[in-house]
């Protein structure tokens, strides 16, 4: 068995965050962008016919990509879900 993932290219959140100050409102896109990825997993995959949330279980900025997307702008994807729980 194995998974494919998309390639991605950005910034670690940890390395924007040292390198400036973010404004409000980037805060706020970067939050509810952060929230929608981890809500989407919580909402679980299916397995077997059934639905398995999943729990991250290693939130950190070192864990969220900046990425720059042409048709939406500034993107942050969650990543390392390494240590994730299946419930």
């Amino acid at each position: 068995p194995f998974y494919v993932m998309e390639y991605l290219q950005g910034i670690s959140l940890s390395d924007v965050i040292r390198k400036q100050h973010l404004t409000l409102p980037r805060f706020l896109s970067f939050i509810r962008q952060i929230s929608l990825g981890l809500q989407s997993a919580h909402d679980g995959i299916m397995v077997d016919g059934k639905i398995c949330p999943i729990i991250h279980r290693d939130i950190k900025p070192s864990n969220m990509l900046v990425i720059q997307d042409a048709s939406f702008g500034e993107l942050v994807k969650v990543l390392d879900f390494g240590i994730a729980k299946l419930l």
